[in-house]
């Protein structure tokens, strides 16, 4: 049997990154338009957009099927590129992620964030006003 390429689509406001430490485990990672080493899209930011970017990443690696798995808002972007073409995706796994759109509350806080980056070009931001929501009680602590 042969193995499916793995393909992990990171969180907001991370990048590709955050799926480094695995191991001899060697997923396809690519960073989202705008995140990590990826330019801003010329065109409105848009889940479309995203998974477009995906979809031309894995056409450009010559792979006709994949697994494909989203944390967060790349699960957000993994359930468009299923709805966009199914046949690619022979398995899928989401992981802290839901088909909904957001709340208000939590699209503008995501809109604040990255008026924060775009104004103070510094990822300290991240670190200030992301990580302590991505870090439970006892990591913060210790």
């Amino acid at each position: 049997m042969t193995e499916l390429p793995v393909v992990l689509l990171h969180a907001f406001p991370l990048s590709s990154a955050m799926w480094a430490a695995q191991g001899e485990f060697d997923p396809i990672t690519p960073d989202l338009p705008g995140f990590g080493g990826a330019p801003v899209s010329a065109e409105a930011p848009d889940l479309g957009v995203l998974a477009d970017s995906v979809l031309a990443d894995i056409d450009d690696r010559g792979l006709s099927s994949v697994v494909l798995g989203g944390l967060s808002m790349g699960g957000y972007v993994a359930m468009e590129i299923l709805r966009r073409r199914p046949e690619c995706v022979a398995a899928i796994v989401l992981a802290d992620t839901k088909a909904s759109a957001d709340p208000e509350e939590a699209r503008a806080n995501r809109e604040r964030v990255a008026s924060l980056l775009d104004a103070r070009k510094s990822a300290d931001v991240l670190v200030e006003e992301v990580l302590p929501s991505l870090l439970g009680e006892t990591t913060r602590r210790d």
